[in-house]
């Protein structure tokens, strides 16, 4: 089996987003006329990690994702490689979300319903990529074993105790490894490109050379301005304090119940300084 290079699997990410349909709002589903055919992702970053990385294994630890996480090998026998893309929303997408207030504009609901549709079709065609080169390849977030919990939930394994929130994998964590980027106060993580897209990723066995962390610290990237705070539309931020995550997923719940069946808010990852980029960065 010859492996495919990294570039190519870039590659192939960037042509999907340029040409596939599902990367583009269909008119019928479209919550307003102007909005038929508005762009959900622009061009990927992509990082890569040994599976055998140790910090997957300190992942299940309860106070970062919890026991509920599953190894890159218990995805899959034989695993070699973890993948990681950041799939930067649309300067459309992000544009309409700036500014304070509670409301969600149609653009961020679009892109983080269909968006997440879109994301998911991409990362599909790269396993096919990766199945019909001759490696095995799982998507965690598309696969039947991922489950979310709350700490209130009867789930464990071992025995654990469940953080507040935790799932079987976290694509942000995941991302943290594969070097793309470290988290923020609001707990998105920061990437070259910032922090308003989404994070999607593969396990194969096909070897790719694992990226270095340019970073030491988890939250390296983050100056701590408070921006993201300020732009809370319910004050779960807070900079001495950190993020109150109950209070933004009962946001978004509310969010869900009015615009059912979207949701999202995201308004810490626009109109900040780390949306688009690593703050200080030339």
């Amino acid at each position: 089996m010859a492996p495919i290079s990294k570039n190519d699997l870039l590659g192939a990410a960037t042509r999907f987003f340029d040409g596939s349909p599902v990367n583009y709002l269909d008119a019928g589903a479209a919550l307003r006329p102007d909005l038929a055919g508005m762009r959900f992702f622009g061009a990927p970053l992509l990082g890569a990690a040994a599976a055998g990385d140790p910090l997957f294994e300190q992942m299940k630890d309860g106070s970062v994702v919890g026991p509920l996480f599953m190894s890159p090998g218990e995805w899959l026998p034989g695993a070699r490689t973890v993948l990681s893309f950041f799939c930067p929303f649309d300067g459309r997408i992000v544009a309409a979300n700036r500014g304070g207030g509670a409301e969600i504009p149609p653009e961020w609901l679009h892109g983080r319903i269909e968006g997440q549709v879109a994301l998911g079709a991409m990362l599909a065609a790269i396993q096919k990529l990766l199945s019909d080169s001759g490696f095995a390849a799982v998507v965690p977030m598309l696969d039947e074993r991922y489950t979310s919990a709350h700490k209130t939930d009867p789930l464990s394994r071992g025995g654990g105790e469940l953080p507040d929130y935790t799932s079987s994998w976290s694509e942000r964590h995941v991302a943290y490894i594969c070097g793309l980027g470290t988290f923020g106060l609001s707990r998105g993580l920061i990437t070259k490109l910032g922090t308003a897209g989404r994070f999607g990723s593969i396990i194969t066995d096909m070897p790719v050379e694992a990226d270095a962390r340019p970073y030491s610290r988890y939250d390296e990237y983050c100056t701590m301005c408070g921006e993201c705070a300020a732009q809370c539309p319910v004050g779960a931020i807070d900079v001495k304090k950190g993020k109150d995550i109950a209070a933004c997923a009962d946001f978004l719940q509310s969010t869900r119940e009015k615009h059912d069946p979207r949701y999202g808010c995201g308004k810490c990852n626009v109109g900040v300084q780390c949306a688009v980029g690593i703050p200080g960065a030339q």
